[in-house]
């Protein structure tokens, strides 16, 4: 079986990043071949974003745009990827999505791509409409309404769960739970990711 298709092991090889000043900021040691130094970090609304030790390939677990089209990790080589596990029914994942919107605004043409991949069962129909509800414009539709591609992933227990990978699309880490994606911490966070 090939790495890239196994499910990534969240609480094997990981690491939890050492909380700062106020338990609002930490530092992450993460690999020195794949990153070579520290990387700032966030803390969630309920844990820490967490770094494994050793980046690792993405899975390959396939989604869909909103036109239905295939899609996987290898779609946005070369570009450092906040991928978003969410759903219109999900509290915090609904608090998160303008400060998703605001981050890939923030980034456009800088190297980062948000994807925000929906779990509705109602697929693309059900996130479009969410995002003109909630005017939501820079992030482009993405479904996985029968749940094999978070799952592929290591999903745990709940929503919103999201991982970052560089422009190899190596997975860094992870956050399980929601985020203040649109602060500095979160920047300082995506732009060490820019930087390898």
């Amino acid at each position: 079986m090939s790495k890239h298709a196994s499910t990534l092991p969240i609480d094997a090889g990981r690491r939890i990043c050492a909380l700062g000043i106020g338990g609002l900021l930490g530092l992450c040691a993460l690999p020195v071949a794949a990153r070579g130094a520290m990387a700032p970090t966030l803390q969630g609304r309920l844990k820490p974003f967490i770094c494994f030790d050793q980046a690792r390939p993405a899975p390959l677990a396939g989604f869909r745009d909103g036109q239905g089209r295939g899609v996987n990790a290898l779609s946005f080589y070369g570009e450092a990827v906040l991928l978003n596990f969410w759903a219109t029914w999900c509290a915090p994942c609904v608090w998160e999505m303008p400060q998703l919107d605001r981050l890939q605004a923030r980034y456009a043409g800088r190297g980062l791509r948000v994807v925000a991949v929906s779990e509705d069962e109602g697929g693309a129909d059900v996130a479009a409409a969410f995002y003109r509800q909630r005017e939501i414009r820079n992030l482009p539709v993405y479904v996985d309404p029968d749940g094999a591609a978070i799952k592929e992933y290591g999903w745990i227990h709940g929503l919103p769960l999201t991982f970052l990978t560089d422009r190899k699309t190596r997975v860094i880490g992870y956050m399980d739970g929601p985020a203040d994606w649109d602060s500095p911490a979160a920047y300082r966070l995506i732009d060490a990711a820019l930087s390898k």
